[in-house]
């Protein structure tokens, strides 16, 4: 039967109410955009202006919006109950120009560069980027450069410093580039970001000049100094306050200040896919016999994780491996080992890294190599592939949850036809054994790194993705662990009854179809849900009947289920779609993770028929 059919029919929300609530709602944002933490001077940037644009990413630095895939600058609650806000790298940027009602850029990372940058270039050292607040900067993604080379992007904010939201754990950082050595590229962006010409201009606090639309430094303009960061500071060496009677000459388009760019010798492109895919040239670089191997790579001070962090790397970066030393141990995939290597890295940090994450570079034997290396694992139509870049290596997998090894494991001779399982892969060579590679493969060939088919969820992630209801993070992981937002189950419910949810915000069709079918009321879009919310909209979906008021009395916390969610709560009960947790509680209050939503969905399918 067809989920459309199941409905009773609903009758359409007011558009006008709709209208009103969206509108409140975007009142709301702007408002709320001076979020306490960050007093700007009332002389602030102007709004547009990549000055302005820079200043939102030192303002979400000092608010500590939390790392969220796929987040764009929602509001949450962190781990002490505060209210903050939540984005991914890309959705940093993109807060921004939704917070100010601008164009916003278009998706992640590398669709922001793709699709809303004017001019590129190259982070070859500090001093190759221009100095003009507002840039972007990026990280190339040599995880997954299929679907897009730039795996991270940050906002500059002059003075050699950029913000960004890294990653889960770490969340928003300030630093200057030179201690990342994973950014690579600037860009210029557009979407109507407006750029400084001549004049003084203020940014967080401070005042700029500008001469053709640069920001001088360590020079004296009308009689202030102005400092290396570009501040200008008065006799007395503080800087000078924000003065919005001093003048400037307004501002410029990116076009235009592209082709400045273009006229001092910038090529306006950056070389990341050529980074990624070697431009065309085989032969080793013999300055680096090294490179990382994995991403967000911490280089020790000491070869032990207690020591400083002197920088962090990317997957991909090259390096000069000096010598193997014995250090700490660290368990990787099952095993352990105390090798780590003292490298070098191309802007001189030198210091320590384990030999999970670094290996010797091939000397031009076609990308294998003589280290012992895990193998890795695709998918070509309906086959799984396993292969290992060690010459002479054989792989060994299994499919039962074993430890694979050569007495314990089949050999690997060519493509596997079963999916909907986990494969463990190990190298051998020589009696020796890699590091064991761990991926699921779902029945319709996705991969997962953070799901293996013991979990107790593994079903209902293989059905909802079967389906295309849910989608991995795009980094071959499934978030099991992730909350959901209102807006996520209402895109979800949406592309269950046949909606095309593409557009722009990605939750726009969803939360639309919510509201006219009376699904949702289309409050708080971006509040993650809980249980009784979820099973109130599965249950307004289906249109279905209120099950039977004893269905609730074994539960241990009965009484904590909201009024509105009474009937949607014993139907959900009635029809097992949701169970007691441990003591015997439906936590109706309970924020819910992916895992719990996709098993819940699972459930309601069945039910549905």
């Amino acid at each position: 039967m067809r989920m459309r059919e199941m409905k009773h029919s609903m009758k359409n929300r007011n558009r006008s109410g709709w209208v009103r609530l969206l509108a409140a709602a975007l009142v709301l944002c702007v408002t709320g955009y001076a979020l306490p933490g960050l007093t700007l001077n009332a002389q602030a940037a102007e709004i547009g202006s990549v000055l302005h644009f820079a200043e939102h990413g030192i303002k979400a630095y000092v608010e500590g919006w939390l790392y969220a895939g796929a987040g764009k600058g929602e509001q949450v609650k962190d781990e002490n109950g505060n209210m903050t806000r939540q984005s991914d790298c890309a959705g940093l940027l993109y807060a921004y120009f939704t917070d100010n009602k601008m164009s916003a850029p278009a998706g992640g990372a590398t669709s922001q560069v793709t699709y809303n940058c004017a001019f590129n270039g190259d982070l070859d050292e500090l001093y190759g980027i221009p100095r003009i607040h507002g840039l972007a900067v990026t990280a190339p993604d040599y995880r997954d450069p299929e679907t897009g080379i730039y795996g991270h992007i940050g906002i500059y904010i002059g003075n050699g410093e950029a913000v960004d939201n890294s990653t889960y754990g770490v969340n928003m950082r300030r630093q200057a580039i030179s201690e990342n050595s994973s950014w690579n590229a600037w860009h210029l962006f557009d979407n109507g970001l407006r750029y400084p010409t001549n004049g003084w201009y203020s940014m967080n606090g401070a005042m700029y000049h500008y001469t053709d639309y640069q920001y001088d430094v360590d020079t004296q303009v009308d009689g202030y100094q102005i400092g290396s960061d570009g501040v200008a500071y008065g006799e007395d060496g503080a800087p000078i306050p924000v003065d919005n009677s001093m003048e400037n000459e307004g501002y410029a388009s990116a076009s235009q200040v592209a082709s400045y760019l273009s006229s001092l010798g910038y090529s306006g492109k950056d070389s990341t896919y050529e980074l990624i895919y070697g431009g065309g040239s085989e032969d080793p670089d013999p300055e680096y016999n090294g490179k990382i191997t994995g991403n967000e790579v911490r280089l020790r001070s000491e070869p032990n994780t207690n020591s400083s962090v002197v920088t962090h790397m990317s997957k991909g970066t090259k390096v000069k491996i000096l010598t193997e030393v014995e250090g700490e141990s660290i368990s990787n995939g099952g095993q352990a080992s105390a090798k780590w290597y003292q490298v070098v890295t191309s802007s001189g940090k030198e210091g320590y890294v384990s030999a999970w994450f670094a290996e010797y570079v091939s000397n031009g034997n076609g990308g294998t190599t003589t280290e012992l290396k895990a193998p890795s694992v695709m998918v070509s139509g309906s086959t799984v592939l396993l292969s290992t870049s060690t010459v002479g290596g054989n792989i060994y997998f299994t499919t039962d949850g074993t430890q694979p090894s050569e007495a314990n494991g089949m050999i690997y001779t060519g493509p596997e036809l079963t999916m909907g399982c986990t494969y463990r892969a190990v190298t051998e060579k020589d009696g020796k054994l890699s590091e064991v590679t761990t991926v699921t493969v779902t029945g319709n060939g996705m991969l997962f790194t953070d799901v293996t088919d013991k979990d107790w969820f593994f079903s209902a992630v293989d059905e909802t993705v079967r389906r295309e209801i849910f989608n991995g993070s795009g980094t071959n992981e499934f978030g099991p662990n992730g909350l959901m937002t209102r807006a996520m189950l209402m895109t979800v419910l949406a592309r269950l009854d046949g909606v095309d949810t593409t557009g722009e915000p990605w939750y726009s069709k969803g939360l639309e179809w919510a509201v006219s079918n009376g699904v949702s009321d289309g409050s708080t879009p971006h509040g993650q849900i809980t249980r009784e919310q979820l099973v109130t909209m599965l249950y307004r979906y289906a249109g279905a009947q209120p099950g039977s008021p004893e269905t609730l009395n074994g539960f241990a916390d009965a009484g904590r289920v909201s009024g509105y969610a009474l009937d949607a709560m014993r139907w959900a009960t009635e029809n097992k779609i949701i169970q007691g947790n441990e003591g015997n509680r439906v936590e109706p209050k309970a924020e819910a993770t992916r895992a719990e939503v996709a098993v819940m969905m699972q459930r309601f399918l069945h039910l549905a028929g």
